[in-house]
């Protein structure tokens, strides 16, 4: 007889989470510890995290039809127009930019050497 053999729950749970690589990588990413998932297995039994993936696959899909949704009630007339205004908008600033450094560089610095000579 073995003396380090495993409770046969422990062997069922490890069983359980062998066949379900999301766990440990829960476990790796310390989402949880093995001891939580045990304790949640062992009250609630394997029906937990499926239910919590379906749910997540649920939401998942939720979130793409809305998104999907959305996409179709654009209108690209409207898009256009507001992509043409910043487009706009972007090239003025660029413009005053342009022309603040080229009057910044036309400016002599601050006290130069021909005003120093002017406060003597």
């Amino acid at each position: 007889m073995k003396t380090n053999s495993l409770h046969p729950e422990i062997q069922r749970f490890k069983k359980y989470v062998s066949e379900r690589p999301e766990l440990k990588k829960m476990v790796r990413k310390r989402e949880t510890t093995l001891q939580q998932l045990f304790e949640e297995w062992y009250e609630a039994g394997e029906v937990v995290y499926e239910e919590k993936q379906e749910r997540e696959t649920a939401e998942f899909s939720s979130w793409i039809e809305k998104a999907l949704d959305r996409m179709a009630s654009l209108d690209t007339n409207k898009w256009n127009s507001y992509v043409a205004e910043c487009q706009s908008v972007l090239e003025t600033i660029q413009l005053m930019l342009a022309d603040f450094v080229d009057h910044r560089k036309d400016d002599k610095a601050p006290f130069s050497q021909s005003e120093r000579s002017d406060l003597d």
